[in-house]
């Protein structure tokens, strides 16, 4: 008689069970570790207009709240972060903030972050670590 080799379909649900398992364990961590990471982004351009108003109030002694006087885009490049720009005090002092949107709401934690003239650094710390 000619013995049989192979895997039974009991063996092998139980394969498809187990990874079934373990893929419901490390998506949502895997998810939350995207949107942690696309904060970068936020943080970036949040530094990137901090470093353009600086050259901005050496040229005019000032400082705007215009984003479209620094050449700076209201978006960052993937869309995750709507960016705004005040200016308060006669124009001594500035707050840039960033605003989650699109697929970045769902990043609870850091849905807004800003950054002043003194590079002091609002919302959450987390928003600012990576």
């Amino acid at each position: 008689m000619k013995k049989h080799t192979g895997f039974t379909l009991i063996e092998v649900m139980i394969v498809v069970a187990i990874m079934g398992i373990l893929a419901a364990i490390a998506f949502p961590s895997y998810q939350q570790f995207m949107l942690t990471s696309k904060r970068v982004e936020g943080a970036k351009a949040l530094v990137e207009i901090a470093n353009l108003q600086e050259q901005y109030y050496l040229d005019y002694n000032r400082f705007t709240g215009s984003l479209s006087d620094l050449n700076y885009p209201e978006e960052t490049e993937t869309k995750r972060y709507k960016i705004s720009l005040s200016s308060v005090d006669e124009e001594m002092d500035f707050i840039a903030t960033v605003t989650a949107q699109n697929q970045q709401t769902s990043d609870s934690q850091c849905l807004s972050f800003t950054i002043d003239q003194d590079l002091t650094k609002g919302g959450n710390n987390e928003c600012w670590q990576n």
